[in-house]
């Protein structure tokens, strides 16, 4: 004869069914890390992720022997790193003052005057105009 009842480990919380989801959300945890580090490089240095697994065991109102287990997770992956553009204090076309950065794309160089060559995906940049090239 089966038993009705086995002792409480995370196997048995909502028949196997969160373990394996733990498992997953490891396995997920993990990917996206890494995926992180390989868009970003040095820019993730100490980028970390984090799985937090919350049990909550809550005896039931009105009957002694009876408890209710809720179990989840959340995961937390680092956000994008900040970016930085360099601008141009200037005036627009009716004299309102506005911020201009360079068309072909702004970078982190202390001077939004500096020359760009070319664009991040290797267009070339027309020194009279700072139009990228097609």
């Amino acid at each position: 004869m089966a038993k009705r009842f086995s002792e409480v480990d995370l196997a048995a919380i909502d028949e196997g069914r969160f373990l394996a989801a733990v498992e997953a959300d490891l396995a997920a945890v993990q990917t996206k890390l890494i995926r992180f580090r390989e868009e970003y490089g040095e820019a993730a240095d100490k980028a970390k992720a984090e799985l937090t697994i919350k049990l909550t065991i809550q005896a039931e109102k009105g009957q002694a022997e009876f408890f209710s287990i809720t179990a989840s997770t959340t995961m937390k992956i680092p956000a994008r790193p900040a970016s930085l553009s360099m601008a141009m204090a200037g005036e627009d076309q009716t004299g309102s003052p506005r911020l201009f950065a360079p068309t072909s794309g702004a970078d982190d160089y202390p001077n939004p005057r500096q020359a760009k060559l070319t664009t991040r995906d290797g267009r070339t940049i027309d020194p009279e105009t700072g139009e990228a090239e097609d």
